[in-house]
């Protein structure tokens, strides 16, 4: 039996057009922000257009705001800045919550301009299943210019030291953080051209009664005494991760 597409699908010769049998690649031509890892199942994005913000916030010091900003955006015309007040652990948060799917590998993805080089910057993703929770962590110290990910105890472990961040307005940065939430694991660390494999890595489990939910949080606290803020833009939420 024959199989293929017919001699006019997408696999046949052109003049003058090119056919394109990959659809994220389409998507992306055509505008989606879901354009620096293709992997996994696009469930839920944010791209912070709206006036309405879809994140709950909170603050610690009475300067820390979270503001929607039209001063600078990865794409369109505005994007989400988080800024501390000027004085140590002073913080702000966003957090997205997304009702419980069928568990597996999940992504969450951010791109980040970095306003100072004063701050802790921390990506968590955190699944209830309404008797565990489970978290995983990356924190980016600005101060020691160092990554760490958060371990099975709770502590942050140092992966990355001496790394560059651009502090050039406009100038935003890709990371991806992907957890194997069945089996407890971390699987994979991404930050701009960088890949780590840290699928040998366990995740931080406890005990929780809290009904079946995700969560993805972003905080910026100050390290040093001095204000601090970040421009977070382009939010995708993806399942079924490789």
């Amino acid at each position: 039996m024959v199989h293929g597409q017919p001699d006019y699908g997408a696999t046949a010769a052109t003049s003058k057009i090119a056919s394109s049998s990959d659809m994220a690649e389409l998507a992306v031509r055509l505008g989606s922000i879901v354009d620096y890892d293709r992997r996994g199942h696009v469930l839920r994005v944010d791209d912070f257009e709206s006036a309405i913000k879809k994140f709950a916030e909170a603050t610690i010091g009475a300067a820390s705001l979270i503001t929607l900003n039209h001063e600078t955006a990865k794409s369109g015309s505005q994007c989400v800045k988080l800024t501390t007040g000027a004085v140590i652990a002073n913080a702000a948060e966003m957090t997205l919550y997304t009702l419980a799917y069928p568990t597996g590998k999940w992504g969450i993805k951010m791109s980040g301009m970095f306003g100072c080089a004063n701050s802790y910057n921390t990506i968590f993703s955190t699944s209830y299943d309404g008797t565990q929770v489970k978290q995983g962590g990356i924190r980016i110290d600005a101060v020691d210019k160092t990554m760490h990910y958060l371990d099975s105890d709770g502590n942050w472990q140092p992966f990355y030291t001496d790394f560059k961040l651009q502090y050039q307005s406009h100038c935003f940065h890709n990371a991806k953080l992907v957890i194997d939430f069945e089996n407890n694991k971390y699987v994979r660390f991404m930050f701009n051209e960088l890949e780590w494999d840290f699928s040998t890595h366990d995740i931080q489990v406890g005990a929780s009664a809290t009904l079946p939910h995700h969560r993805a949080r972003y905080l910026v606290s100050a390290k040093l005494a001095a204000i601090c803020s970040l421009y977070l833009d382009d939010f995708v939420f993806t399942i079924n991760e490789p």
